[in-house]
């Protein structure tokens, strides 16, 4: 963008001492980041590194994030942002949309909405703030953006840890969209006699149905819930208001204690009880990285599709997913203790009353269609489930009691080769063992000798994703980004394979509740691999070019403006 006249002599300001490679980009922003604020959209003004045709430079710069970036040619004069300032570059990208809500929410502002090609939303009582916060200390500022928190007590562990099997069993290994639903739906359909679950987001109207209708009397159904309101025709507490209504006593139900929720008296987990397993009559466990939600569990099988199916959408705007059913009676017991076990913590914590739950406050976005069909052009695969019986040695992992005990090691003994793929990889400095997990993925990145491959996903802010971990130094030729990416999946040289829910993050690894299952077997493996594969040749990508129309913010009473779509925001995150 050309240089405008406010800053044509601007001086090149003294760079501080040390060893910073953002100095001159620090040294920029603290005598120019309030007059770049002032620019018409510009939501946040920092540090980072230059992009330049989709991929991610070494050349520092400090980095404007806007509201819809537009061609210089639909923009005033006046408004155009300087190309330099100084010796270094000024770079703008589109503001994902946690930062817009931060700086809406800052500012204590409304949204107005005015169409300019169909993509700008602007903010009304104040247009940016500049942010010079390092990720750690973006995550410790949530509280402005989810509100203020239940008092947090340490979870209190039971007597016991989960504990290694190795024993027959029948594992059924698949993944969504492929084959995600169809088997969630037969695992459920076979209860006799009690099915005990847990579940993050609850949002799809013909799981909830499914439940209803498999559920008759006499059987139970223990349940234990993260308190999510937001959902596009069904959320959490509605949810539960149906199965209140139709199981009765037969219903054992409590919300689980996270302090983020604020729904309970105290609470153990800081943002989320993230954990998606169900336990059928004690003998069989489906446990998942995916919601009970329509893009995790999406209701069309790609092997049975309705007329008119284009299966290229249909992988473009679903979740990837990993799953496992296990039949194995020793599994299921172990979840099904430490499920019961939550949930006779949580009921005393319980405020009474439906009318005690809080209505929803996070936004709907308007979603680009460019951004929903993403995707390489490929000819598409779906892969059928595999389904074994044989001797299996198999480890399931909680958070907060042992994910990292087992998973650190394994990641640092990686000699050949580490596949990962999660919805989030980021640093977390102020928690030292996560820390330690982080910094050894990221060795192996930098290590000639292993074949490491990192997929992380892309639609929710790809242009902090790549900053962020090249400046913690990953190296990027082997990390891609996969929209929709919603596996938390590991594979290990040929020794194991990482099935669960867990995602990396601090809080994801030590203090939430997740559950995941690390498999030692080579069919498995090699199915899992066959997915990952798949994924990092054909869907994700190094490119973020076409990631430039980001979503924004949308008001209830807004139309939806041409080009894109409304999705309420937890069916765009998790």
């Amino acid at each position: 963008m050309p240089t405008t006249s406010r800053f044509s002599a601007a001086p090149t300001p003294a760079a501080p001492h040390g060893d910073d490679e953002f100095r001159l980009a620090r040294a920029a922003i603290e005598v120019h980041g309030e007059e770049l604020a002032g620019y018409p959209g510009v939501i946040s003004v920092r540090p980072g590194y230059r992009f330049r045709r989709g991929q991610l430079t070494r050349e520092p710069a400090v980095v404007v994030s806007v509201l819809g970036k537009k061609d210089v040619s639909q923009l005033d004069s006046r408004d155009l942002l300087p190309r330099r300032l100084g010796k270094i570059a000024v770079d703008v990208i589109p503001a994902s949309p946690l930062a817009q809500l931060h700086a809406a929410r800052k500012a204590e502002a409304s949204l107005l909405l005015s169409e300019a090609a169909g993509v700008v939303a602007r903010l009304a009582a104040e247009r940016g703030v500049v942010d010079l916060r390092t990720p750690l200390e973006r995550e410790q500022a949530e509280e402005l953006v989810f509100g203020p928190e239940a008092l947090r007590e340490e979870y209190p562990r039971p007597d016991r840890e989960p504990a290694e099997l190795d024993e027959e069993m029948t594992l059924i290994c698949h993944a969504s969209p492929d084959a995600g639903w169809r088997l969630l739906r037969a695992f459920l359909e076979a209860t006799q006699q009690n099915l005990t679950a847990t579940m993050y987001e609850f949002t799809a109207r013909y799981i909830l149905d499914t439940l209803l209708a498999v559920l008759q009397r006499p059987k139970t159904f223990h349940f234990v819930m993260d308190h999510e309101t937001d959902g596009n025709g069904l959320n959490n507490p509605e949810a539960l208001e149906e199965l209140v209504g139709a199981l009765g006593d037969r219903l054992k139900f409590a919300w689980a204690p996270v302090a983020q929720d604020n729904i309970t008296k105290v609470a153990f987990f800081p943002s989320a009880y993230h954990i998606k397993v169900a336990v059928r009559d004690g003998q069989a466990v489906w446990l998942s990285s995916g919601n009970w939600k329509p893009s995790g569990q999406p209701a069309i099988d790609p092997f049975d599709p309705p007329p008119n199916f284009n299966a290229q959408t249909f992988q473009n705007t679903q979740n990837r997913e990993w799953h496992i059913i296990a039949e194995s009676p020793g599994l299921a017991e172990q979840f099904k203790f430490f499920i019961d076990y939550d949930l006779e913590l949580a009921l005393p914590l319980q405020i009474e009353g439906l009318e005690a739950l809080r209505v929803p406050t996070l936004p709907d976005l308007f979603v680009p269609e460019r951004l929903a069909e993403l995707g390489l052009e490929s000819t598409v695969q779906f892969f059928e489930e595999l389904k074994l019986t044989k001797r299996i040695r198999i480890r399931p992992l909680l958070t907060p009691d042992n994910f990292i005990d087992h998973v650190l090691p394994l990641v640092q003994n990686a000699q050949r080769r580490i596949w990962f793929q999660n919805q989030s990889l980021k640093p977390n400095k102020s928690k030292p063992r996560y820390e330690e997990l982080f910094q050894t993925l990221r060795d192996h990145s930098q290590n000639p000798d292993i074949d490491a491959r990192i997929i992380v996903r892309g639609d929710f802010d790809p242009f902090e994703v790549r900053q962020v971990l090249q400046q913690d130094g990953y190296n990027m030729k082997r990390v891609r980004l996969q929209n929709g990416c919603h596996t938390k999946g590991i594979i290990v040289d040929d020794l194991a394979v990482v099935v669960g829910s867990h995602n990396w993050t601090g809080e994801g690894t030590l203090e939430n509740r997740d559950a995941s299952l690390i498999i030692h077997d080579p069919e498995v493996i090699t199915y899992y691999e066959k997915l990952f594969n798949y994924d990092w040749e054909r869907v994700a990508s190094e490119d973020i070019e076409a990631l430039e129309l980001m979503p924004l913010l949308a008001l209830s009473d807004v139309p939806t403006p041409e080009g894109m779509h409304r999705v309420s925001w937890g069916d765009f995150f998790e």
